[in-house]
């Protein structure tokens, strides 16, 4: 207890007050006492409000990343299987070639309308043998069909090839059977290709 303690004590004795206050007044102060000071409830609600408000934000941002990535993985299939079935109607309906040679270099001279060069990966310009090609489109982006003989079983094969075009990037390298024939779609050196037939190798 300090002296100012004392002082007021006995200035408070002096005094005419009730007992009862006079007592109170005497007491001791609570030391280091600690006040927890009361939240507004209006605070209280809008803290509260604050926290959903976050966890909504977060929930619809998780919603909305996963149902874009559900709909870019539905984009490229559908458009995979659409260039799949393009080039395997392509290569089993009869239709005449534009420009017939065994060479791909000398075709690739005569098809001036196309924005990139003619070239044939080399394990099938060693397997096939070129009859000749014609203008066609590819996922709507102008394109080559090129007609090969297998030279062990001539059996027809076609490649497709156009350029490997951000708007294809939709389209996915696959292989599979469509329609009754090996459909298979890569990608090499800046083109597209799509050969339909008995091909199974890799390049």
């Amino acid at each position: 207890m300090t002296e100012l303690d004392d002082r007021l004590r006995e200035h408070y004795r002096a005094q005419s007050f009730p007992n009862e206050l006079t007592e109170k007044l005497l007491q001791s102060p609570v030391e280091n006492e600690v006040v927890t000071p009361s939240i507004p409830w209006w605070r209280d609600m809008l803290t509260k409000l604050h926290d959903n408000s976050l966890q909504v934000g977060l929930a619809a941002c998780i919603l909305v990343l996963a149902s874009a990535t559900v709909h870019n993985v539905g984009v490229h299939a559908e458009r995979t299987e659409r260039a799949l079935q393009e080039v395997a109607l392509n290569h089993t309906t009869r239709f005449e070639l534009e420009f017939e040679n065994d060479s791909i270099s000398k075709i690739d001279d005569q098809m001036t309308l196309l924005p990139f060069d003619l070239t044939l990966p080399e394990p099938l310009a060693k397997q096939y043998q070129v009859e000749g090609a014609r203008y066609c489109s590819l996922s709507g982006q102008l394109a080559a069909h090129v007609k090969l003989i297998d030279r062990s079983s001539d059996k027809p094969v076609s490649v497709f090839m156009t350029r490997a075009s951000d708007e294809l990037g939709v389209i996915d390298d696959s292989e599979e059977a469509v329609d009754g024939v090996n459909v298979r779609i890569w990608r090499q050196s800046g083109l597209l290709y799509a050969m339909v037939g008995s091909y199974h190798g890799k390049d």
